[in-house]
């Protein structure tokens, strides 16, 4: 129905088809002299078709059949999922937040409003002066010394939605026409972990940052 919409004008019955397909996808991934390795797996219905066929006219019209399809074919697949771990003696994602909070004559927590700004209200960067956003901010975590772990995972699709129409007149001439609409959808999960194992950090233990991202 998706090449030639006419053609399912030519069925006498209405007809129902499917595919399911089982993926896996793997990752590997080095961080810090740290390899990690990941998979994921799903059970996915790539294809679906469906033609609905009308009872002959008894009118004098001259349609024998009017008949209804619907198509899905999903064109892509944005399944994944991958995993980050290892010791860092040099820097804290911290770090990241604390530059933020210095790139300007003064703080703004309303252009970081997710990230320095969550910082500086859970208390992984403070200023100098408490209460001047234009003194410098610390870091709850000095240099480092932290395990970093992330785990990310991705969903998503682009399929083709296909609706038809096709007619047979006096079973000679078969007209068809079809409506095509394109959907893609990517949302992606991430959760990045710090922790002091060695309980060496003074009042700090771990954090974590989650990101969700959504298509609209």
């Amino acid at each position: 129905a998706s090449s030639n919409p006419a053609g399912i004008a030519g069925f006498h019955s209405s007809v129902l088809g499917l595919s399911a397909s089982m993926g896996s996808v793997g990752s590997q991934s080095e961080y810090l002299n740290n390899r990690t390795r990941s998979s994921r797996g799903d059970v996915r219905i790539p294809a679906l078709g469906i033609v609905i066929a009308e009872k002959p006219q008894e009118s004098g019209s001259g349609w024998m059949r009017v008949h209804y399809g619907f198509t899905l074919n999903q064109t892509a697949v944005y399944s994944g999922r991958w995993q980050l771990d290892g010791f860092n003696n040099k820097t804290s994602l911290v770090h990241y937040f604390q530059e933020e909070a210095n790139s300007g004559s003064a703080f703004v927590a309303a252009q970081f409003p997710f990230s320095a700004a969550l910082a500086a209200r859970t208390g992984l960067i403070y200023p100098e002066r408490p209460g001047d956003s234009t003194s410098y901010y610390f870091s709850i975590v000095p240099s480092g010394g932290v395990r970093q772990e992330e785990e990310a995972r991705s969903n998503g699709q682009m399929s083709d939605y296909q609706f038809t129409l096709a007619g047979n007149w006096k079973n000679m001439i078969q007209l068809g026409a079809s409506l095509s609409i394109l959907s893609a959808r990517f949302d992606r999960f991430s959760s990045f972990t710090e922790t002091d194992e060695a309980d060496s950090i003074f009042d700090f233990k771990s954090l974590r940052y989650t990101q969700n991202i959504y298509s609209v």
